[in-house]
């Protein structure tokens, strides 16, 4: 037999505690008022299964009881205390839909099967109204689940809200993950400008709480006199949405009129809903994360099949431009040596086959550059710093060109995309100065700072115009700027070009080294090479 919560409502004191302690001895959970007043601030604050009323009450009549009782929960039963002579009033009272009246005397008996009797009524109408209602819950929930689209799946979750609870405002706000405040995704009544804004404390405070407690809350019966300060609003339900034991959203449903207070069936349904919400809102958030992910790593791929074709083009040019001209040019020397020995003049063969040998061996010496280019074992033995110095020495050695090599800042290690890159967009860089720059004067500085490492190339040379080397590197064949570009977008750095015709060239690249990301950086770089009267190359 179901035992559940009843309340009793007697202005005579007496028979008050009499019903009272009779229906506890049978195992009811028993609450007691003496006005209607104070029955329905316990209704309002307690689940009551059953209502057992004295027909007659002080300040108010037991059906006026009843309806304003059944605002909270629909399907509280009630059993009313009448004289002989109510029956015109008994009359209505059946048709407020009352389980059983009792009449003065009744007995202990009398009583308890009443109670019995409605009770199990009561147990029967509301597990049948739990079943109706959650019963949609089952489609509802295979469509949730089935949708991997964040922003369809919140309006979608506000619609079906909104249907079956027959609420005037729903709203769905969600948890920003690194701000931790909440966002609306979704809503219905509400201005739809507003959605996709943050919704602070301020606005929500128990939004905020719902998620704060993980629990949910219900606001009912607020009078119409307060109820102008909150919005318009009689009745509210805020459920956290809660996925993995983690709050990540809430979801708010209001009614403004007193006829449509929440009742706990529907904070019920809303609660199992909420939970099937929160996982698919989980879900879709990280196909969307995979979908996002998937993409990036389609353009990265894309960046790194475009970037060794690039490179295979600057290898092919550079060898175009250099060792194979050169080689034809040695080639032309040894025949018209060979032209020369044949009338004897063995004096200008030698001249010719000096300058063959002379051409030869800078071919070499550029090949094997290009070799230790393509493949940096320097890197790997030396470290990046020590690589980067015998380069300078390189250059200096074999263009004049007067090399400074700075470092700002404590060295640490960097990982082998970082260090990579650093290496080939400096080199990069130095085989610009020597080949276009005519400088007489470089400077190679590496800053490391905690949130990133900074590498500056500048040179004094004749300089260009960044813009028009853009536009006709591909027309050009002139690929080294954007293949350094390219290289730093790999790992998410940062590269900065300054230069103008006859005010040399500046070259920054920035990456960050920790997760916290710098901003820009282009007027944050000073130079640390300057002529000997202090100003700068």
């Amino acid at each position: 037999m179901f035992r559940g919560a009843i309340l009793v409502v007697e202005s005579e004191p007496n028979l008050l505690e009499t019903v009272v302690r009779a229906l506890i001895d049978e195992g009811y959970t028993v609450s007691g008022a003496t006005h209607s007043q104070e029955a329905l601030a316990i209704v309002a604050e307690n689940t009551i299964d059953l209502l057992v009323t004295d027909l007659d009450l002080p300040d108010s009549s037991a059906i006026e009881l009843i309806k304003r009782s059944r605002l909270f929960d629909p399907e509280i039963g009630a059993i009313i205390i009448a004289d002989d002579n109510s029956y015109h009033t008994l009359i209505e009272a059946v048709a407020a839909g009352i389980h059983s009246v009792l009449m003065r005397p009744f007995s202990r008996a009398q009583l308890i099967s009443a109670c019995a009797e409605a009770m199990e009524k009561v147990h029967s109408l509301k597990e049948y109204t739990r079943l109706k209602a959650l019963m949609p819950l089952f489609e509802v929930t295979r469509s949730i689940i089935s949708e991997l689209q964040v922003d369809r799946l919140c309006n979608y979750i506000v619609r079906t809200v909104s249907a079956e609870t027959r609420a005037d405002i729903v709203s769905l706000m969600l948890l920003n993950e690194s701000s931790q405040e909440l966002v609306l995704k979704a809503g219905i009544g509400v201005p739809q400008e507003l959605v996709g804004e943050v919704v602070t404390a301020s606005d929500e405070p128990l939004s905020y709480k719902a998620i704060g407690n993980v629990a949910p809350i219900q606001i009912n019966d607020i009078p119409p006199a307060q109820a102008r300060h909150h919005f318009g609003i009689a009745s509210t339900l805020y459920i956290p949405l809660v996925s993995r034991g983690k709050a990540i959203g809430v979801l708010k449903a209001s009614n403004k009129t007193h006829r449509k207070l929440f009742t706990r069936y529907d904070l019920e349904m809303l609660t199992i809903l909420a939970g099937q919400a929160a996982i698919a809102i989980e879900n879709a958030t990280l196909f969307d994360k995979v979908r996002v992910e998937k993409s990036r790593l389609s353009r990265l791929v894309k960046k790194v099949l475009q970037a060794q074709e690039e490179e295979r083009s600057r290898v092919s040019d550079e060898l175009h431009d250099t060792v194979v001209q050169w080689i034809v040019s040695a080639s032309y020397h040894s025949q018209t040596a060979k032209a020369l020995i044949a009338r004897g003049k063995f004096a200008d063969a030698t001249l010719e086959l000096e300058e063959a040998n002379r051409i030869i061996d800078q071919s070499i010496r550029e090949i094997r550059r290009i070799i230790i280019n393509l493949r940096p074992n320097l890197l790997s033995e030396l470290g990046l710093l020590e690589a980067l110095q015998y380069h300078l020495r390189s250059m200096e050695k074999e263009t004049g060109v007067i090399c400074h090599f700075i470092v700002q800042g404590k060295p640490y290690p960097l990982n082998w995309p970082q260090e990579i890159t650093i290496y080939r967009i400096v080199l990069e860089a130095l085989n610009n100065i020597k080949k276009h720059s005519q400088a007489k004067e470089m400077e190679l500085a590496i800053w490391f700072t905690p949130e990133a490492v900074r590498a500056s190339v500048i040179d004094n040379g004749i300089g260009f115009d960044p813009a028009k080397v853009a536009d006709s590197a591909h027309e050009n064949g002139n690929i080294g700027l954007l293949s350094m570009q390219q290289r730093a977008n790999l790992i998410d750095g940062e590269l900065e070009i300054e230069s103008s015709p006859g005010a040399g060239t500046k070259i920054t690249l920035i990456i960050p080294t920790t997760k916290k990301r710098e901003s820009k950086h282009k007027n944050g770089v000073t130079s640390l090479v300057r002529d000997k009267k202090g100003g700068e190359l």
